[in-house]
């Protein structure tokens, strides 16, 4: 039925990515004994490997590591850093892990983005970049740098206007290893709240299902 309304343009592509979202949670809902759990969490121990995504920090590795089905909130004050560490944290997970970003921007655009991991990638401070100040030297490096990032498994979506059904298909669509949002606060409400945080509440929550459902880190 799905695939007939579809098909005949009776859905918008993002209520179709919704709502097989919803049929893939029922397919996969079942109940766990205690010791299939055990069991399971002790093959990850024997394994010896990391259940998860590293930062690229090596001493925040000791503290955090990004696991499937867990949400990440990185909060600071504003101009500090926060779109920098996502930028850093996913070119690492990239270059060295061969981890596949979806990277959701809601305030610089996908331009925007790639001049601060040229940046990262070259040593060239973004002001130089941003004012085209380059040495013919720097210049070159920014052309490698460019050629670099094209073979990074990364896609940006840069819509302004975010929601959270919009995540969801769009992850489906790219099945990503890692997602970074960019940044909540600026995601567009679905309906009136009363507060700040209660739209954040609610926000984690939804971002929080699709992290479990899909089985990766946001």
């Amino acid at each position: 039925k799905l695939l007939s309304k579809a098909l005949k343009g009776e859905l918008q592509e993002e209520e179709v990515f919704k709502q097989i979202a919803e049929l893939n949670k029922r397919l996969q809902e079942q109940e766990k004994d205690a010791d299939i759990a055990v069991l399971e969490a002790i093959k990850d121990i024997e394994s010896g490997e990391i259940n998860g995504i590293t930062t690229g920090f090596p001493f925040l590795d000791n503290y955090v590591v990004f696991r499937p089905e867990e949400i990440s909130i990185i909060g600071a004050r504003p101009g500090v850093g926060k779109t920098a560490t996502a930028i850093y944290m996913s070119y690492w997970q990239m270059k060295l892990e061969n981890r596949k970003v979806l990277f959701f921007s809601m305030e610089l655009s996908a331009k925007q983005l790639i001049q601060r991991y040229i940046s990262l990638v070259t040593g060239i401070p973004l002001r130089k970049i941003l004012r085209n100040d380059l040495t013919p030297e720097e210049k070159e490096k920014i052309l490698f740098a460019g050629d670099e990032i094209r073979e990074l498994p990364l896609t940006i979506y840069d819509n302004p206007n975010l929601k959270i059904h919009t995540i969801r298909s769009k992850v489906l669509e790219h099945q990503p290893d890692i997602v970074y949002i960019d940044y909540v606060q600026r995601m567009v409400p679905h309906k009136k709240y009363n507060s700040l945080r209660e739209f954040i509440n609610e926000v984690s929550i939804e971002l929080t299902s699709i992290s479990k459902e899909l089985k990766i880190p946001i």
